[in-house]
Formats: C-alpha cells, structure tokens, sequence
C-alpha cells in the first residue's frame, strides 16, 4: 500500500491504513490545517462578496426623496377632529 499524502496538512503518513488515515484525521494539528484551508476561500468569497456589492452600489443613481423631508408645508392645517386636538 502506498504512502498516503493529507493534502491539508503536507505530509506523508507513515501508517497509510484505514485505522491510521482515520486516525490522523482526529488529530487537532489536521483540524486545525483543514480549517485554515477553508477559510482561506471564504475569505476570497467575502472580498469578492464586498466588490460586488460597491461596485452594483456606485452604479446606481442616488434615490430620490418622495414627499415632505420634513413634515406639512406651513400653510397646510391638520384636519380637525383627529388625533391633533
């Protein structure tokens, strides 16, 4: 049986059997390897994530304010009767 090669840690193991291989992937330095592996790609994708998202953001034009920014024009009254009196 050939020497098996963890791609995440960048070894050989010597014990390349089933019960080693297994073994081997219990081991805290392979977990720790494996994590460090993937997060690489998450954060790319987050970056790449974030680009997109300012880039799709400078494209767009400024919203348009509909309505009263700031309450009635003055010489419009509230209605009587309501909740004002």
């Amino acid at each position: 049986m050939p020497n098996f090669y963890c791609e995440y840690c960048g070894i050989y193991l010597k014990h390349s059997s089933p019960f080693g291989r297994k073994q081997h992937s219990r081991g805290k330095k392979h977990i720790y390897n494996k994590v460090e592996y993937y997060s690489q790609f998450l954060i790319e994708f987050q970056q790449q994530h974030e680009q997109q998202k300012m880039l799709q953001q400078s494209q767009q034009p400024p919203p348009q304010q509909r309505g009263f920014v700031g309450g009635p024009p003055p010489l419009i009254r509230p209605p009587r009767g309501g909740a004002f009196e």
